[in-house]
């Protein structure tokens, strides 16, 4: 019991880390217009709550299956790449579809597509890129170690069904999106679904990060171009 007790102490105090700067500090995309500062430093919030987390799967001697480098997941080179494409897809389609929904029913969907422009008209190219290559990809290995990785494993260590454990990471990763409205919950939530299923297949956290963070790279292009997209 004291067990189970801790664990849901080490959830609840690594889930408030992630959500609360969403809720205290304007760290959404379309703010990152006003200069690169705000988006560096989300950028290093998210390198170091990843390294919060790997630094507790040590403290447990369990830092590979975490991350999904133990020897019964590992993938070849073109199953990790296939992989990837896998997880971009899934995020791309389900945004296609609930945004769709969102504009039938008139819901508000927060815009990114200013963001670009906005960081190509206030900085070079050479400096600008890569730091928006790089948060993306930050947010998708954050993002992906948290709910894919660290939550479910955790939610089975409480011995919770596997679709349960699913089932609570997908919810809190809805609840993590709330700030962006209802309709950005709705997609989180199915989101969650759809990879933590994938997830319980193909237990590898490098090309879940990485097809997040060309999914997160996708929507900053599309939306610029003048497509409402998540």
């Amino acid at each position: 019991m004291e067990h189970r007790r801790r664990l849901l102490r080490e959830i609840l105090v690594i889930f408030s880390l992630y959500l609360l700067p969403s809720l205290v500090l304007p760290t959404g995309l379309p703010v990152v217009v006003i200069d690169l500062r705000s988006l560096i430093l989300t950028t290093a919030r998210n390198l170091v709550f990843s390294l919060l987390i790997v630094y507790l799967a040590d403290l447990r001697g369990e830092r590979a299956l975490l991350t999904g480098l133990s020897p019964v997941s590992r993938t070849s080179p073109s199953g990790a790449i296939v992989l990837a494409g896998l997880v971009a897809t899934i995020l791309f389609l389900l945004s296609l579809l609930v945004g769709a929904v969102a504009a039938r029913f008139s819901a508000e969907i927060p815009g990114v597509g200013a963001v670009l422009p906005a960081l190509a008209e206030r900085h070079p190219t050479v400096i600008w890129l890569p730091v928006v290559v790089i948060a993306m990809a930050g947010v998708g290995l954050a993002e992906e170690l948290l709910f894919r990785a660290y939550l479910i494993h955790r939610f089975r260590q409480l011995e919770l069904s596997r679709s349960t454990a699913v089932v609570l990471a997908a919810g809190l990763f809805a609840i993590g999106h709330g700030y962006q409205g209802i309709a950005a919950i709705v997609f989180a939530f199915l989101a969650g679904i759809g990879l933590g299923a994938l997830w319980l297949r193909r237990p590898r956290l490098l090309p879940f990060a990485v097809g997040h963070g060309i999914y997160n790279l996708v929507v900053l292009l599309i939306s610029s171009a003048g497509t409402a997209i998540f």
